[in-house]
């Protein structure tokens, strides 16, 4: 389930003669500094050579691979470090790991917009919706949901024979910065990308992150809501949501006037919105989508397998 992989040699593990090794090489000087950088690649991951240590940047699925329509296994990921460090005459197995993507291609039912449209907010992290993807982000970390075959068609790429026709959705989790810290874990060197303990607390991550997005309810009127009229009274609240474009519109909204100044205060903004998502989420009122129990599925299958 691994892609990018970023990682970092300090000085004391590396040599200049890595770049006998390397393609398309080329230097850089620093007017600040007064040092020298180079510049090479080994298929398609970036080795920067500085005076302090080495960079390396890239898919390890595509290194190894040969695209990143798939992605690495534990096992694969072991000889995919493997093969680096002999390709490197380094080792890299010492490597800091500055950047980790666990990821998954979901081959689904229908059309990429529509399970779009099911997913809300997701705590801490900043919703953006694209023409074709979502993203979920911080500092440290980011959630990605887009069209793998689109993607690949943009790129001029050749995709699998197994994907014509298919409705292939991509979920990505990214460890962008500092993903020893979001691992809890003193150190991550390349070599604990393939320790099992380690391998699958990333694809736990990945898995319960998923599950830390609101999903989207759809809205029903029920025969026990026809005969309270309270919930009746909530229900026509929902409807008064829909017809603002939704619960996502209406959060939108809420930010908006925060913006504006028109809230008191920061809290008053989350009071807000936790009424809104209570509302939104009233399991009497609303109903699942059968896309959401799909997508549900697929996520869980997809972590089972890889356990």
């Amino acid at each position: 389930m691994l892609d990018t992989v970023n990682l970092w040699l300090p000085q004391s593990h590396t040599s200049t003669a890595i770049l006998n090794n390397l393609e398309r090489v080329s230097e850089v000087y620093s007017l600040t500094t007064a040092k020298v950088s180079c510049f090479g690649y080994l298929g398609n991951y970036k080795v920067s050579i500085y005076n302090y240590g080495i960079s390396l940047k890239g898919s390890l699925a595509k290194y190894y691979l040969g695209d990143n329509f798939q992605t690495l296994t534990r096992k694969g990921t072991e000889e995919a470090i493997e093969s680096l460090s002999d390709k490197l005459g380094i080792n890299v197995n010492k490597a800091g790991v500055k950047r980790v993507d666990i990821a998954e291609n979901l081959i689904m039912k229908h059309k990429h917009q529509a399970y779009y449209d099911l997913l809300g907010d997701c705590p801490r992290l900043e919703r953006q919706e694209k023409p074709k993807s979502i993203y979920y982000s911080n500092s440290k970390k980011q959630l990605v949901f887009y069209n793998k075959v689109a993607e690949g068609k943009h790129r001029g790429l050749k995709l699998p024979e197994a994907w014509n026709n298919k409705q292939v959705l991509r979920y990505e989790f990214r460890y962008m910065k500092k993903p020893h810290e979001l691992l809890d874990m003193p150190m991550f060197t390349a070599q604990n990308l393939y320790d099992e303990g380690v391998y699958m607390k990333m694809v736990d991550g990945w898995f319960n992150h998923y599950q830390q997005v609101n999903k989207i309810r759809l809205h029903s009127f029920t025969k026990e809501t026809m005969n309270n009229a309270k919930l009746l009274g909530r229900q026509l609240m929902l409807k008064g949501l829909e017809a603002y474009g939704g619960e996502q519109e209406f959060l939108r909204i809420i930010d908006r006037s925060r913006a504006e100044g028109k809230l008191n205060n920061r809290g008053q903004a989350k009071r807000l919105k936790d009424k809104i998502l209570d509302l939104s989420n009233d399991k009497i009122l609303t109903e699942e989508s059968e896309l959401i129990t799909e997508l549900d599925m697929k996520v869980k299958q997809a972590r089972e397998f890889y356990r």
